[in-house]
């Protein structure tokens, strides 16, 4: 296997784990919050934005590593959507925020 396929894998592993660890934190943040500015409906659960917030500090961490600049929150709700839907939603998250500290950003329809 070649090195980037591993650390792709590795990273998809590491989002996997942050995703999850975030998620345990469910039944403590219950409360509603605004959402992004522009985003509908205009309210979100708070843990729908700590985990958010969980992943975009783990892929801004992983781009600092490899040189790349920081990614905003609009980016990370943008492969948060495309994950929706998905029987593996979690997986697909977790993927698509590993392409995205990879810089590998491709939008998907």
């Amino acid at each position: 296997m070649s090195p980037y396929v591993n650390e792709r894998l590795a990273l998809l592993d590491k989002f996997l784990q942050v995703f999850q660890e975030a998620a345990k934190e469910r039944d403590r943040r219950q409360d509603f919050g605004p959402s992004p500015k522009g985003a509908f409906p205009t309210t979100e659960p708070a843990w729908v934005a700590f985990e958010r917030r969980a992943m975009l500090d783990a892929v801004n961490l992983e781009r600092r590593v490899r040189g790349l600049p920081q990614i905003t929150e609009a980016q990370v709700i943008r492969v948060e959507n495309q994950a929706h839907g998905h029987v593996d939603y979690a997986h697909k998250y977790a993927l698509y925020c590993a392409e995205l500290a990879l810089g590998e950003d491709r939008p998907r329809p």
